[in-house]
């Protein structure tokens, strides 16, 4: 099967690279046609792996109309389910994490429609949690239906803005305008003041003319301490797959809290611009951002089954102790981000306490009395990435997790 999937994957690399030649030097329906049995094999394919994935464990079934993914029930919340890419299964945390995580979407989530939730997904590294093992910050991305009211969505905000529940703060909405895309509108809710009337209006106004949009959050968690958590917000026309805002991000690296989030699995197109996304950002970050490269890397080799450089990655991961100095790292940011601002909310600024005593601690533990603390982590993380693209006489790490994508004719 190991040797079947990087064939195939490898396959549909060449193709999609190679389709416009192809076209124009044969007949353009039949290379079409060519296209789509190959898109049913990798259908087929997607759907025995899934089943082999499912396979012994309790709460978990091959999704039978979206081939790839896999169905994990989470018994604390009935009627929900997370659906899982199935090369993400292994190192998907385990439920404890899970029944935090699906509490936290439903914190963070802000969009509904006649009653019926949109789609939201965990993003990010959290999906893998189990291999990566730390996360310095919660991502989910949520699939907003076009016939959602702009005043809907604002009031959602308000609604978790004002929310007295002390575990969580909701500080911030940007959206980005149309026609403006480099433009990012921001609305603050960190002060004292919090959330007024007067903000509502302006706000619908804001929602209404936007393409996309993000809300952030400082949250206490179990798994990850004080962090940030943020939702990126996708507005969307339906069927969400024929919209061009689908290809905001893929789906193959996000486990959708419910069936609204499926999406294909085996489509051409997207499955090479998601291969080719991973490839790039791998080689791109290796050097100076080793652990946003290692992130990338782990579903790569996870989708290509290549458990021995992925053991071997995060055995040097772990002995280089680069996952918790990145995850601190991320948490001295967020300090830094508030660092200096007065008039902050009473729940934001117990929480950046509490944030800052986790970092002290950290940085302590890793650093002892060292003068530039984040100086002498960022040296850490320096040295691991220039290990991980180190030749030394025999191929890199890094080689040799992309040429798994590369044929024997490749340069």
């Amino acid at each position: 099967m190991v040797p079947l999937i990087r064939k195939i994957l490898i396959t549909v690399l060449a193709f999609q690279r190679r389709r416009a030649e192809l076209e124009e030097q044969f007949d353009r329906e039949e290379i079409k046609e060519l296209g789509q049995r190959l898109e049913e094999d990798i259908k087929e394919l997607w759907r025995q792996m899934a089943g082999l994935q499912a396979l012994g464990k309790p709460n978990a079934k091959a999704d039978p109309d979206y081939p790839g993914y896999v169905e994990m029930k989470i018994p604390d919340f009935v009627g929900e389910s997370l659906y899982v890419p199935f090369h993400l299964v292994p190192a998907t945390p385990d439920l404890p994490v899970l029944n935090e995580v699906m509490s936290l979407a439903a914190r963070v989530r802000v969009g509904e429609v006649d009653g019926r939730r949109a789609a939201i997904c965990l993003s990010g590294s959290t999906v893998i949690l189990k291999d990566v093992l730390r996360v310095g910050d919660v991502d989910f991305c949520e699939y907003i239906p076009a016939e959602v009211p702009a005043d809907s969505l604002a009031n959602a905000f308000r609604e978790q803005v004002m929310s007295r529940d002390t575990r969580y703060c909701t500080v911030s909405i940007r959206m980005t305008v149309k026609g403006q895309a480099d433009e990012l509108k921001f609305v603050e809710a960190s002060s004292s003041s919090g959330f007024t009337n007067k903000q509502i209006e302006p706000l619908c106004r804001l929602i209404s003319m936007a393409q996309n949009g993000k809300t952030s959050h400082v949250i206490g968690t179990g798994f990850a301490g004080v962090t940030e958590v943020t939702n990126w917000l996708v507005m969307f026309t339906a069927p969400l797959e024929n919209d061009p805002a689908s290809r905001l991000s893929f789906a193959h690296q996000e486990a959708a809290m419910n069936s609204f989030g499926r999406r294909s699995l085996h489509i051409l197109e997207t499955l090479s611009a998601y291969l080719n996304f991973l490839g790039s950002e791998i080689k791109k970050y290796a050097r100076n951002q080793p652990v946003k490269a290692l992130k990338r890397a782990i579903p790569w080799l996870r989708l290509f089954c290549n458990d021995d450089l992925r053991s071997e990655l995060l055995q040097r991961a772990l002995d280089a102790g680069v996952l918790a100095r990145a995850a601190v790292l991320a948490k001295m940011e967020l300090v830094e981000k508030y660092d200096g601002k007065t008039g902050l909310r009473t729940d934001l600024t117990e929480l950046l306490d509490a944030l800052q005593e986790e970092v002290n601690d950290e940085v302590q533990l890793l650093t002892g009395d060292a003068v530039d603390p984040k100086g002498t982590l960022r040296k850490v993380l320096q040295t691991f990435g220039q290990d991980f693209a180190a030749e030394d006489g025999r191929p890199s790490l890094l080689k040799r997790i992309l040429s798994l994508a590369e044929t024997e004719e490749d340069p």
